[in-house]
């Protein structure tokens, strides 16, 4: 007998949990890749899109959204995520290709699961 574990039950059950705990945490975005899990989570996205979208495009972001996205860690587009850390904002990388070796579902998994473990440790800081 072959034993298949339905991974996409997996996944939607994994963002129903962190959903359910975390909904309405506010979190900060350096691309707009990360959206497609930060809305069925329920989290409350800071960043300005159009910062978002500049940078994802390679593109320098409007000086309004990077001044707003300043505000809000002190970060300046190349260097947001050390920033975030020194002013101790809680940073998980997340990438937009599959790695190699990884199914897709792993991948998503897995990227996943370090967002639950970010937001665990950062709610109980």
């Amino acid at each position: 007998m072959l034993g298949v574990v339905n991974t996409d039950t997996t996944y939607h059950f994994g963002i129903r949990k962190i959903a359910a705990e975390y909904r309405g945490t506010p979190i900060g975005l350096t691309e707009t890749i990360f959206l497609y899990q930060a809305v069925p989570l329920g989290l409350k996205v800071l960043t300005p899109f159009g910062f978002q979208k500049a940078i994802a495009e390679g593109n320098d972001p409007p000086a309004d959204a990077v001044v707003e996205t300043e505000n809000q860690i002190t970060a300046v587009t190349t260097k947001a995520p050390d920033d975030a850390k020194q002013a101790n904002v809680p940073v998980v990388g997340v990438t937009e290709t599959m790695p190699v070796g990884e199914s897709y579902q792993t991948w998503m998994l897995r990227q996943l699961e370090e967002v639950r473990m970010t937001l665990v440790a950062s709610s109980h800081s």
